[in-house]
């Protein structure tokens, strides 16, 4: 399922729509994450892009 989330641009709707599920929140319990995803996702939020580099 992972794959499929993964395909889906990380969209929870179409990844649940796609295997079957019958709301998003069922789906959402078989997707794991890690703590080491989650801390790259907050590193990421807070590193400014080129596009905010550009600006300033």
């Amino acid at each position: 399922m992972r794959s499929v989330y993964d395909a889906s641009g990380h969209d929870l709707v179409v990844t649940q729509r796609i295997v079957g599920h019958s709301s998003p929140t069922i789906t959402a319990r078989y997707l794991e994450t890690t703590d080491a995803e989650l801390d790259n996702l907050v590193l990421r939020l807070g590193s400014p892009t080129s596009e905010t580099r550009a600006v300033a």
